[in-house]
C-alpha cells in the first residue's frame, strides 16, 4: 500500500488489488472514528434545503462516516505518465470546485486501486465484482464502523455504492480536453444486475436489444459516463437519492447530466 499527497488539502491512497484501504497511521488519526464530521454552522440536521456541500457533510454525520469519495479503478496501463497528469488534473478539479469547503477537503480520500493484472483492459462487469468484494468490508475499516447510519431508511453509502473506472478512453478524453469541458469518466452502480423481460398485468414487456456494450445488448447496462468536472463532488449529493441513477442515466456513449 502507497499513500502519497499530491496536494496539501486533498489525499490521494493508491492500493494494490488484493488490498484493503486501511488508513495510514498519520490519517486515521486525523480522521477519527470517533469524531465524524458535523453539519456546518446554520446548517442543522433537520434543514433539508442544503447546498451539495451541505448534502456531502449531512451524510458524513447522518452516517457517522469520517471520510468521502468516489473509489477510482485504473483500467489502463499505457503510459504511467499520463496517468499522473490525470490524477493531479483531478485533484487540481476536485480542489476548484470545493474552493472554500476546506471541511469537505479534509474528509476526502480519492481512493485508486490498481493491479495491471487484474485490470488492464477490464469490462466494468469485472470492476463491479471486485468493487462488491471490496466494499463488503471497506466499510469498517476505513470508517470504523458497520452502522449503516444515524437516519433510518439509508440506502448505503455513495462511496460504497458507485465507484469510477477509467479506461484508455475516458483518460484521453480527459487529457485532451483542457478548456471545453468534454471529459469524461465512467461510473459503476455496485448493485446492478442483468434483468429478465417483465410483466405489468399480465402482460410481457421485452425491450429492443441494443448494440452491445462490452457483450450487454440491455438499454441500462449498470454503468454510465459522466462529466469529469466535478466528478468528485457534483454527482455525490445526487446519488444519496436511489432513484438518481434512474434518473440520470444515459446509455453509452451518451453522457449522463448530474
Amino acid at each position: 500500500m502507497a499513500s502519497e499527497r499530491y496536494s496539501s488539502k486533498l489525499l490521494l491512497l493508491n492500493f494494490p488489488s488484493n488490498c484493503h484501504s486501511r488508513l495510514p497511521k498519520q490519517i486515521e488519526e486525523i480522521h477519527s472514528p470517533t469524531c465524524p464530521i458535523l453539519p456546518g454552522p446554520g446548517n442543522p440536521p433537520w434543514i433539508s434545503e442544503l447546498t451539495s456541500a451541505d448534502r456531502i457533510e449531512q451524510d458524513l454525520y447522518d452516517y457517522g462516516h469520517r471520510l468521502w469519495g468516489f473509489v477510482i479503478y485504473r483500467c489502463t496501463y499505457q503510459s504511467n505518465t499520463a496517468w499522473t497528469k490525470f490524477l493531479r488534473r483531478l485533484v487540481a478539479d476536485t480542489e476548484d470546485v470545493l474552493e472554500g469547503a476546506d471541511d469537505l477537503l479534509d474528509h476526502l480520500a480519492i481512493t485508486v486501486l490498481e493491479d495491471p493484472g487484474k485490470f488492464d483492459g477490464a469490462t466494468a462487469a469485472v470492476v463491479r465484482e471486485h468493487f462488491n468484494q471490496w466494499a463488503a468490508t471497506a466499510v469498517e475499516e476505513e470508517q470504523g464502523t458497520t452502522a449503516q447510519g444515524l437516519v433510518p431508511g439509508l440506502e448505503g453509502f455513495q462511496r460504497y455504492r458507485y465507484c469510477i473506472q477509467v479506461t484508455q478512453d475516458e483518460l484521453d478524453s480527459v487529457l485532451a480536453d483542457d478548456y471545453e469541458r468534454n471529459g469524461f469518466l465512467r461510473m459503476i452502480w455496485r448493485d446492478w444486475k442483468e434483468y429478465e423481460p417483465f410483466e405489468e398485468d399480465g402482460e410481457r414487456f421485452e425491450e429492443e436489444e441494443e448494440e452491445p456494450l462490452e457483450g450487454c445488448t440491455l438499454e441500462a447496462v449498470g454503468w454510465m459516463r459522466v462529466p469529469f468536472w466535478g466528478v468528485m463532488f457534483l454527482p455525490w449529493s445526487h446519488l444519496r437519492d436511489p432513484n438518481a441513477w434512474y434518473i440520470e442515466y444515459r446509455r453509452p456513449p451518451a453522457i449522463g447530466h448530474f
